[in-house]
C-alpha cells in the first residue's frame, strides 16, 4: 500500500484541513501527500497513525519506512531497567506476581497476616551469646 491509499482508507470522508489539524501539519503538506503517494517525514506518520488511532508501525509499513516482516520483529535484547519509571515497574511486578496495587493494600497487610501476627508474638531470637557455654 502507498502512503496516499493509505490516507484514503484511514480517513475516507475526512478533508484535507481535517487531517491537517488532527496531525499537526499545513492542509498544503496534506495535499502533497494525497497528490504525490510521496512519504512524509516519520514524525508527521506517527502524528497521523496517533491522530486516527491506528498504530504507528501500521503507518510506517505504508509509508515505506518498513516491510511487513521489520514490523512484526520483536527485540532480542533485555530492556534497561535503569530507564523504566519505578511506578511502571512497581506496576508490572504488581501484575506478574498477581497482587493488589500498593495504594489498594491495607496500610497495616503485613501485621495482619498469619506471618506478621507470628512475628509479634514469638519470643525473641536467642543470639549466640545467649547459648549455654561447654564446661
Amino acid at each position: 500500500m502507498v502512503w496516499s491509499d493509505y490516507l484514503k482508507a484511514t480517513a475516507p470522508a475526512a478533508q484535507q484541513r481535517d487531517i491537517a489539524q488532527a496531525a499537526g501539519v499545513d492542509q498544503a503538506t496534506v495535499s502533497r501527500w494525497q497528490r504525490s503517494g510521496v512519504p512524509p517525514r516519520p514524525e508527521n506518520v506517527a502524528a497521523f497513525a496517533r491522530a486516527y488511532r491506528r498504530p504507528v508501525l501500521e503507518a510506517f509499513v505504508a509509508a515505506g519506512f518498513l516491510s511487513n516482516d521489520e514490523a512484526k520483529e520483536r527485540p532480542r535484547g533485555r530492556p534497561r531497567l535503569d530507564l523504566i519509571e519505578d511506578a511502571e515497574l512497581l506496576a508490572e511486578l504488581g501484575r506478574r506476581l498477581g497482587a493488589r496495587p500498593a495504594a489498594a493494600a491495607a496500610p497495616d497487610a503485613a501485621a495482619q497476616s498469619p506471618l506478621g501476627l507470628a512475628a509479634r508474638t514469638a519470643e525473641p531470637l536467642i543470639g549466640a551469646a545467649d547459648l549455654p557455654h561447654e564446661p
